[in-house]
C-alpha cells in the first residue's frame, strides 16, 4: 500500500488545526490513500490526487474551520526571459589596483590649476586707489599754481605744494565669510594679500566676518573693531561683501546700520561688491560707497535699474548647473570659468551665488560642490538641447581643472561625460584607460582584496557611479557591467537598494567572490511555501509539488511580493522555503528570467480542481459531463523538429518542420486534458456527427467552423469559461512538456510505415489501434497502404480517451487518437526566435492541425509534425482539443466571427483581457 502523496497538506492541516482534524480534511479534501489500480487497460489513468477542493464543501456533513476554508495553489501566470548580454571579460592577474593607487584616490593632489579671479588685479587696483587712497601735499611747490596766481595779481602768502594720491596708513578689511559668498572666498584672500603687498602687510588689518555673525548678533562687530588699540577714528575700511544684496532686506538693513555707525566714528567706507548693479540696493550702496567687483564683459548685459526676478535668477542657476550636471564635483573656479561660457544676459557673478544656493545642490564647500544625484540625471537628459560646442568647452575645462587631482577621479568622471559629447571629443587611449579602471575593480574585491581605506575609495567611486550614471548605463555597456559586479562584491549579502537598471544577470557567476557556474532549477509548492532546488535534488520528498522548470541561472534570486512590494534575496543553493501570503502574486527575479507566481483557488466556472504530481487541474461540467483542464504554464523551448530526427518533413514540403527555432510564450494557459469526447460534444450541440460512435471516444468528422460553433455554445452554457483553440506554438509546447525529443516518452525509432514500438505506451496510431478494437464499426485494414505494421488487425478506429499514459504535465493523447484543430493559420518558419506567435489567420486560409491520429504512420506522431486544410474540412480522424482563453495579444480564432459576428468577437477579447 503506497502512502498519500498528499501528505504534505496534511501536514499544514494538522500544524495548523491539530491532528484530529486530518481525517475531515482528508476526507472534505477527496486526498486518496491508494493509486488507482492500473491493472484495468480500458480504464481512464487518472494521476494520483494530493488535494482539490469542490463546489460541495460548504454542504459537507459536520462543518468545521477546514471545511471553510479555500486551500490556494500556486500556478506559473508568466515569465519574462532575459537576453544573454555579452560576457565582461574576466580580469587578468596583475589587473588589481595596487595599494598604493587606490590610497592616491584618497589624499593624492598635483599642482593646482589656476584660478580665474573676477577681476584681474592690473585692473582692479586703480580703481581701489581712486576710492581708498587719500591726499597729501609734498615738499614739491606746486609751480603751475604759483604762475597762475601770479598772472592774475594774487598776493602769495603760503607757496603752494604738489598734492598726490596715497594709500592709506591704516586700512581696516572686513572679510565677509558668508556661506553664499563661498565662491568668492578666494577672491577676497587674493584682494587682501595684493593690498598687503601694495599698502604695508602691517598696515592692513583683516577682520572676518563668519558666516552669521552680522546677521545675528550685528553689534557685536564693532565692539570687536574698537578692542584695536589704534582705534578706528578716521579708518579706511574696505568690505569685501554682497552687503547683503543676495540676501533679503532684513540682512541690507543690517549693513546699513553698521554703515551709519562706521561713519559717526570718522571711518570712510568703501565695498568691493562680488554682485552685478541690477542686484543692488540703492540706499545701502551710497552708504558703503559701493563698487561692483565685476563690469559687464559684453553689452546687452543687465544694467543698474533692471531687476530680475525669483524665477528668472533660479532660470540663469539651473542653466549653469545643467552645463556641469555630468560632474561628480564642481570647483568654485570651474564653476565660474563655465560660467563665462555664458553670456551676461544669461549668467552673471550673481549666478554663483544663486547655483551653490540653488535646493538642488547637496554640499556646497570652498572646496567643490555636488548636486543631488537624481536633479543631476535629469539635467543630464537636457543636455542634448543645449549645442555640442558648449559642451564639448565644459570638458575641456573639466580636464584641465582636474588635473591637478588623482589621474583616476578624472577618469571616473568621463564615466557619465562621455554620453554627453560628441564622439571623438574624449581621446580613445583615454575612454580605453576609464573603461579600464572600472574593469579593475572585480579583481581589488574578490576575497582577500582591498579592506579598509582601499575598500573605502573603490567604494567611493561605485556610489558615485551609481547616483550619476542614467540607469541605461547600468547594463548596456561594458562600463555599466563592470561597475554593476564591484557593486556587487561591496555590497553583497547586505540589505541595500540596488542601483537603477541594476540586473542580476550581470553578477550570476559571482556568488561569495568566486566564479560559479549558472544552473537549471525547479519551482515546486509545499503546503503554502514555495521552494526552489535542482532538478537532481533527491531529498525533494513527494511532498513536494512541481510547478515549473527554470533556465538555468545565477544561484542567487529575489523575491519580489506583489502586494507588499518587498524584495528580499535568497541564495537558491540553501534550497529556501518563502511563506508568502496567498493572496499576492510574486515575482521571483533571476539571472535568466522575471517569473510571476499567483495563488489560485477554484473559480466559478470550475466544479473541482486540484494539484497532482503533473500539476494543476480544473474540472468544467456541462450536463452531467466533466472535462479536466490542466493549466500549463509559460515558457520558452524549440518549435519545430532538428534536421537529423527521424520522419521529419523539411524543405520542400508544405508540412515543412523547419528550421527549428526558439519560441517564448510569456503567459500560462488552461487546456483540455483530453481530446474533446463525443459525450461533451453532444452534451452542448445536442448531436453527434462522429463516425465512430462511443461517448469516451473523440469526436470527430467536426470541421474547424463546426468547432467556431461548439465553442461558442460552450461559452454560453459555463460562464467565464472563455473557451477557444490552442494556437500551433501552445499546442506544441504542451505537447512536449518540457521534452526535447520527437515525442515526450523519448527518440522515437521508427521500424516501418506503422512501427514504431515507442508508441505502444503512449499514443493510438495506425501501428496499434486496432488492438483488442471493441466496435462495430471500424475501418477495414485491407488494402495496399496498410503496411509495414507494428501489430496485425483487420479493422480499427479511435480509441476511448485517457488510455495511454500522459505526458509530464498531465494531457493525454496529445499523440495519435485523432488529429487535433489549431487556432491559427498555417505559417512558414523562420530561424529567428518569436514570442507569442500567431499563425496567419485570414478568412478561408487552412487551419493548422497537429497530433497524428489512429489512421497515420508512425511519422506524424511526433511532437513537431503539423498538416493544415481548409477551416470546412471533416474526416473521421479529425478532432479538437479546446483551451481557456487566448495568449494575450493573440488575434481571437476567426471561426469565433465567423459564429458570433465581429461585435461578439470584441466582447470576447475585452472580457479575455479583463
Amino acid at each position: 500500500m503506497k502512502p498519500p502523496v498528499g501528505r504534505a497538506e496534511l501536514v499544514v492541516i494538522a500544524a495548523a488545526l491539530g491532528e484530529e482534524a486530518l481525517g475531515p480534511a482528508a476526507e472534505l479534501l477527496g486526498l486518496e490513500a491508494l493509486a488507482p489500480d492500473r491493472s484495468q487497460p480500458e480504464e481512464r489513468r487518472e494521476p494520483e490526487t494530493v488535494g482539490t477542493i469542490s463546489k460541495g464543501l460548504a454542504e459537507a456533513p459536520a462543518p468545521s474551520e477546514i471545511a471553510r476554508r479555500r486551500v490556494p495553489f500556486w500556478r506559473l501566470v508568466s515569465v519574462e526571459h532575459r537576453e544573454p548580454l555579452e560576457a565582461v571579460p574576466a580580469p587578468s592577474e596583475d589587473a588589481a589596483l595596487t595599494g598604493e593607487e587606490l590610497r592616491g584616490c584618497l589624499g593624492r593632489r598635483g599642482e593646482p590649476m589656476p584660478r580665474e579671479p573676477l577681476v584681474a588685479w592690473s585692473r582692479l587696483w586703480p580703481v581701489l586707489g581712486d576710492a581708498l587712497a587719500s591726499s597729501r601735499l609734498s615738499s614739491e611747490i606746486d609751480a603751475p599754481t604759483l604762475v597762475d596766481r601770479w598772472c592774475r595779481g594774487e598776493l602769495t602768502e603760503e607757496i603752494p605744494r604738489q598734492e598726490w594720491r596715497a594709500w592709506p596708513g591704516r586700512l581696516v578689511v572686513i572679510v565677509d565669510r558668508s556661506e553664499r559668498l563661498l565662491p568668492f572666498w578666494w577672491d577676497q584672500d587674493e584682494v587682501v594679500r595684493h593690498l598687503a603687498g601694495w599698502i604695508c602687510e602691517r598696515s592692513v588689518v583683516e577682520l572676518s566676518l563668519p558666516d552669521g555673525l552680522l546677521g545675528d548678533v550685528g553689534d557685536d562687530l564693532l565692539d570687536e573693531l574698537e578692542g584695536w588699540e589704534a582705534g578706528l577714528a578716521g579708518a579706511r575700511v574696505l568690505a569685501l561683501s554682497d552687503l547683503g544684496f543676495h540676501e533679503s532686506s532684513k540682512h541690507r538693513q543690517r549693513w546699513l546700520r553698521l554703515a551709519r555707525r562706521l561713519r559717526r566714528l570718522g571711518c570712510s567706507l568703501t565695498a568691493l561688491v562680488p554682485a552685478p548693479p541690477a542686484r543692488f540696493d540703492a540706499e545701502c550702496a551710497r552708504s558703503w560707497n559701493a563698487i561692483p567687483w565685476e563690469e559687464p564683459r559684453r553689452s546687452g548685459a543687465v544694467v543698474a535699474g533692471e531687476v530680475l526676478t525669483i524665477e528668472q535668477r533660479c532660470e540663469r542657476a539651473e542653466r549653469l548647473l545643467r552645463l556641469v550636471s555630468p560632474l561628480s564635483r564642481v570647483e568654485p573656479g570651474l564653476l565660474r570659468v563655465v560660467r563665462r561660457l555664458l553670456p551676461d544676459e544669461e549668467a552673471d557673478c550673481g549666478t554663483e551665488v544663486d547655483a551653490c544656493r540653488h535646493p538642488k545642490v547637496r554640499g556646497a564647500h570652498a572646496e567643490a560642490i555636488t548636486l543631488d544625484p537624481q536633479q543631476a540625471r535629469t539635467w543630464q537628459e537636457e543636455l542634448a538641447e543645449l549645442p555640442i560646442e558648449l559642451r564639448e568647452k565644459v570638458l575641456e575645462l573639466a580636464r584641465a581643472w582636474h588635473a591637478s587631482l588623482p589621474r583616476e577621479i578624472w577618469l571616473s568622471e568621463l564615466w557619465s561625460l562621455h554620453a554627453h559629447v560628441s564622439e571623438g571629443v574624449i581621446e580613445p587611449g583615454e575612454w580605453s584607460e576609464a573603461l579600464a579602471l572600472a574593469r579593475r575593480f572585480e579583481p581589488s574585491l574578490v576575497p582577500e582584496g582591498s579592506q579598509g581605506d582601499e575598500r573605502q575609495a573603490i567604494e567611493g567611486f561605485v556610489n558615485r557611479a551609481q547616483s550619476r550614471l542614467p540607469e541605461g548605463s547600468w547594463r548596456e555597456d561594458e562600463l555599466g557591467r563592470s561597475l554593476q559586479r564591484a557593486w556587487w562584491l561591496l555590497h553583497r549579502g547586505e540589505e541595500r537598494e540596488r542601483p537603477p537598471g541594476f540586473s542580476r544577470d550581470l553578477v550570476a557567476d559571482l556568488g561569495d567572490g568566486a566564479r560559479v557556474p549558472s544552473r537549471a532549477w525547479r519551482l515546486g509548492q509545499v503546503g503554502e511555501q514555495l521552494m526552489l532546488a535542482r532538478p537532481d535534488d533527491a531529498s525533494v520528498d513527494r511532498g513536494w509539488t512541481w510547478l515549473a522548470d527554470l533556465a538555468p541561472c545565477s544561484p542567487t534570486a529575489a523575491v519580489i511580493t506583489g502586494s507588499s512590494g518587498e524584495d528580499r534575496q535568497v541564495l537558491l543553493e540553501a534550497g529556501p522555503m518563502w511563506p508568502v501570503s496567498p493572496t499576492a502574486s510574486v515575482v521571483l527575479e533571476t539571472s535568466a528570467a522575471s517569473v510571476t507566481l499567483e495563488p489560485w483557488t477554484r473559480e466559478d466556472w470550475a466544479v473541482d480542481a486540484g494539484r497532482d504530481r503533473n500539476g494543476l487541474w480544473a474540472d468544467v461540467e456541462v450536463a452531467g459531463v466533466r472535462q479536466r483542464l490542466r493549466w500549463v504554464p509559460p515558457g520558452r523551448f524549440l518549435m519545430g523538429s532538428p534536421e537529423e530526427e527521424q520522419g521529419r518533413d523539411g524543405e520542400g514540403s508544405d508540412w515543412n518542420e523547419g528550421p527549428q527555432h526558439e519560441v517564448t510564450l510569456t503567459h500560462g494557459y488552461w487546456l483540455a486534458d483530453t481530446p474533446c469526447t463525443q459525450e461533451l460534444w453532444e452534451a452542448v450541440m445536442g448531436e453527434n456527427p462522429s463516425r465512430f460512435v462511443s461517448p469516451t471516444r473523440p469526436v470527430e468528422q467536426v470541421s474547424w467552423q463546426d468547432v467556431g460553433v461548439f465553442l461558442e455554445k460552450l461559452a454560453g452554457r459555463v460562464p467565464g469559461l472563455h473557451p477557444g483553440l490552442p494556437t500551433e506554438a501552445q499546442w506544441e509546447h504542451a505537447c512536449r512538456a518540457g521534452t526535447t525529443t520527437s515525442t515526450y516518452a523519448g527518440e522515437m525509432e521508427i521500424l516501418g510505415e506503422r512501427n514504431a514500438p515507442l508508441l505502444g505506451d503512449i499514443a493510438w496510431y495506425g501501428g496499434n489501434s486496432g488492438v483488442d478494437y471493441d466496435l462495430e464499426e471500424g475501418e477495414s485494414t485491407e488494402g495496399p497502404w496498410w503496411t509495414e505494421m507494428e501489430h496485425e488487425f483487420e479493422k480499427t478506429g479511435t480509441r476511448r480517451v485517457a488510455l495511454k499514459s500522459p505526458n509530464p504535465w498531465g494531457l493525454f493523447d496529445t499523440l495519435g487518437n485523432t488529429w487535433e484543430w489549431c487556432a491559427d493559420g498555417q505559417r512558414d518558419y523562420e530561424a529567428e526566435a518569436v514570442t507569442d506567435p500567431v499563425g496567419a489567420g485570414q478568412r478561408g486560409s487552412r487551419r493548422v492541425l497537429r497530433g497524428g491520429s489512429w489512421v497515420g504512420g508512425a511519422r506524424s506522431c511526433r511532437a513537431a509534425t503539423r498538416y493544415a486544410y481548409a477551416p470546412e474540412y471533416r474526416y473521421g480522424n479529425i478532432g479538437f482539443r479546446w483551451s481557456r482563453g487566448q495568449v494575450p495579444g493573440a488575434e481571437p480564432s476567426e471561426h469565433a466571427g465567423e459564429a458570433r459576428g465581429d461585435g461578439a468577437r470584441r466582447r470576447s477579447r475585452r472580457e479575455e483581457r479583463r
